[in-house]
């Protein structure tokens, strides 16, 4: 089960980082309704996220409340499109990624990593699924 997950994340991986390259640096920006985040914005939740998971293989730690993960999201987000501007945040997301991957591959826990493989896995999937949707919705109402 283990190395069928793996191979799941990489596929996953593979794909995300082909639709960061075909992004076009003036959409990061853009919002496809008012109630999500921009691209950018996606962009940057899922490189926090990939940051827990990978502080997670090294080290347990308990989930934090909600209210407390909403806040630093948001502050910690925007601190990213501070400091990454352009094809900057998905560059360092690709990275990020395939650090996160290397270690599991080099230290041998893809069948001791579960837990971390799985949200790896449900990110890349969420990921990929809010890049293409959003990606349409900025094709078909270019005003916005």
């Amino acid at each position: 089960m283990g190395s069928d997950r793996y191979l799941e994340v990489v596929a996953h991986a593979q794909t995300v980082s082909e639709l960061l390259r075909r992004l076009d640096p003036r959409s990061l920006l853009l919002k496809p309704n008012p109630y999500e985040p921009t691209i950018a914005g996606s962009i940057a939740l899922a490189l926090l996220e990939l940051d827990r998971i990978a502080s997670e293989v090294r080290i347990e730690s308990g989930p934090l409340p909600g209210f407390a993960r909403d806040f630093l999201n948001r502050r910690l987000s925007r601190r990213l499109l501070e400091r990454y501007h352009g094809q900057e945040l998905p560059a360092e997301f690709e990275r990020r990624l395939h650090d996160v991957i290397e270690r599991l591959t080099n230290r041998r826990l893809v069948e001791k990593a579960g837990p971390a493989l799985e949200q790896l896995h449900h990110l890349l999937i969420e990921l990929e699924a809010a890049l293409l949707q959003r990606h349409d919705s900025v094709d078909r109402n270019p005003e916005r």
